[in-house]
């Protein structure tokens, strides 16, 4: 899947995760994503 994702929606994605809109992802922001996908 990672090879077939273009590069809109990497940019879509990033901007899903980075919630405060600052142009970064910070450690909350990725912990929080990260525990959103955990199975």
């Amino acid at each position: 899947m990672l090879g077939s994702v273009t590069p809109d929606e990497v940019k879509r994605m990033m901007d899903e995760i980075d919630t405060d809109s600052d142009d970064y992802i910070s450690y909350q922001e990725f912990t929080d994503f990260a525990g959103e996908i955990e199975t």
